[in-house]
C-alpha cells in the first residue's frame, strides 16, 4: 500500500475510556487545531478505513496500553494503532505524580525509561516541586496491584496470591525485616499472605505514613512509586514498566542496605513529561510537537 495523503497530526479517539481524558483529548484537538495544525481524528467509526488507506502522519497521538493479548474494545484500538504508518508515536498514561494534575507523555515507548521526549527546560522549571530529605523507617514497603490489571497474565486472584507469596519466600532469603505491605487503594480481593518468618502487616495508613516507615519499596508497576522515590526509598523493580526500572534494584541482593539512591534526573525527567489542561491551552504542547515533528 502506498501513502495517499500526509497529515501533521493523527488524534487517536478510539483509545479514550473516561471522562476526565475526553476532556484532555478535546483540549488537545482544540489547541492543534486553532494552531493550524494538520489532523486527522482517528475513531472508531474511521479507524480501519485510515490503516488500509496507509495514511501516513508526522505524530500520531494515543491513550497507552499494556497488554497486546486484550482485545477488548478501547484496549484494541489502543495498541493496534502501531500498525499505522507513523514517525512518532505520543502514548498518554496516567500521571506519574498526583500531586501534580496532568497526564504523562511517552514518545516512542510505552515504557517510561525507553521514553523519547525531547527535553524543555521552560516545563521542567514549571512543574519542579522541592525534593526534601526525610528521616526514613527500618521496614520494607510492598504495593500490591490489582491482579487482574492488563499488564498481567493471571486470570485470576490464586495466581496473583501465589506469585506474591513467591516473592516474599524469595526476599526471606536475604533479610529478617518486617514487609509492610500495602493493597492498591479502593482493592476489594484479599490474598492470604505466607511469610516464613510471620514479620510483616497489612498496612492501613497513608502512603505518606508508610513511606516514612521504610526505607526500601517493591513494586511491578504502579505510579504510587514516584511517591516512594519523592521520600527517598530505594526501589526495587518487578518489572520494567515501573516507572524507575532503569535507575532501580532488579533483585534482592542488597535490599538490607539503604542506598540513598539520588532520583534528581529522574524527577526532572518526569516533570518534563507531563502535561495539565492548562498546559494545553497555552502554546506548551505546540512547543512539544514542533520539537518532535
Amino acid at each position: 500500500m502506498d501513502s495517499v495523503n500526509e497529515y501533521n497530526i493523527g488524534i487517536n479517539t478510539a483509545s479514550i475510556a473516561f471522562k476526565k481524558r475526553k476532556i484532555f483529548f478535546s483540549h488537545i484537538i482544540e489547541n492543534l487545531t486553532k494552531n493550524n495544525m494538520k489532523i486527522i481524528v482517528i475513531d472508531k467509526t474511521n479507524f480501519e478505513e485510515i490503516y488500509k488507506k496507509n495514511i501516513y502522519f508526522q505524530l500520531i497521538i494515543t491513550f497507552s496500553y499494556y497488554n497486546k493479548n486484550n482485545i477488548k474494545d478501547i484496549w484494541y484500538y489502543r495498541y493496534a494503532i502501531e500498525k499505522f504508518n507513523y514517525k512518532n508515536i505520543l502514548f498518554i498514561e496516567s500521571p506519574m505524580f498526583q500531586s501534580i494534575l496532568g497526564f504523562r507523555f511517552s514518545l516512542n515507548s510505552i515504557f517510561h525509561y525507553k521514553n523519547e521526549m525531547p527535553i524543555i527546560q521552560e516545563h521542567i522549571n514549571k512543574k519542579k516541586i522541592l525534593i526534601k530529605k526525610f528521616e526514613l523507617g527500618d521496614n520494607i514497603l510492598f504495593l500490591l496491584q490489582n491482579p487482574l490489571q492488563y499488564f498481567f497474565d493471571f486470570t485470576n486472584h490464586k495466581e496473583y496470591e501465589e506469585y506474591i507469596n513467591k516473592i516474599i519466600e524469595e526476599i526471606r532469603i536475604y533479610t529478617n525485616k518486617k514487609i509492610i505491605i500495602r493493597y492498591k487503594p479502593h482493592t476489594i480481593y484479599k490474598i492470604n499472605i505466607v511469610d516464613p518468618i510471620n514479620n510483616y502487616e497489612i498496612s492501613n495508613r497513608t502512603l505518606d505514613a508508610d513511606c516514612l516507615l521504610c526505607y526500601k519499596c517493591i513494586c511491578h508497576s504502579t505510579n504510587a512509586v514516584t511517591t516512594c522515590a519523592y521520600y527517598g526509598l530505594d526501589i526495587i523493580s518487578l518489572s520494567e514498566f515501573n516507572l524507575l526500572h532503569d535507575t532501580a534494584e532488579k533483585d534482592f541482593s542488597k535490599i538490607n542496605e539503604y542506598l540513598n539512591v539520588d532520583y534528581t534526573d529522574f524527577f526532572n525527567n518526569g516533570f518534563n513529561t507531563i502535561y495539565s489542561i492548562k498546559d494545553l491551552k497555552t502554546d506548551s504542547l505546540i512547543k512539544l510537537i514542533n520539537k518532535i515533528i
